[in-house]
């Protein structure tokens, strides 16, 4: 137990008190420089600020940008793979539909040649009898 009490204190409560005394020290140190001076000295002091406000949107700018770099990377690696793998694709539901087309026709001419020849007879029949259709 007291081994993790002290644990926590230097891994998490410390560091928090170090960077708030820090922050404490920043503060005191810009209004302690900057009162009673001059302009120039204010807008020195406003700049840095304005740095240390801007950073973590830059810092998280950044990440995105990485982010954004890397979906740009893998799209363009994904559209290069892709022509050759659709074609691969394209190429085999082309046989399947040859084979599915000859199977159909093999299935249907025993059909077809029977009704042809019917057809044939009728109008032959008809032809003979002498009725125009």
């Amino acid at each position: 137990m007291r081994k993790h009490r002290r644990q926590s204190f230097w891994r998490i409560l410390f560091p928090v008190i170090l960077v708030s005394l820090i922050v404490i020290a920043l503060v005191v140190l810009a209004m302690v420089t900057t009162a009673g001076a001059g302009n120039d000295l204010d807008t020195h002091w406003a700049n840095i600020s304005l740095i240390w406000v801007l950073l973590p949107t830059i810092l998280g700018s950044l990440v995105w940008l990485a982010i954004l770099g890397g979906l740009i990377f893998a799209m363009v690696k994904l559209l290069g793979a892709l022509p050759n793998g659709f074609a691969i694709v394209q190429h085999a539901l082309m046989r399947v539909s040859e084979v599915a087309r000859d199977v159909s026709d093999k299935v249907s001419a025993p059909v077809i040649k029977t009704k042809g020849f019917w057809a044939g007879v009728h109008r032959l029949k008809d032809r003979l009898v002498g009725r125009k259709t």
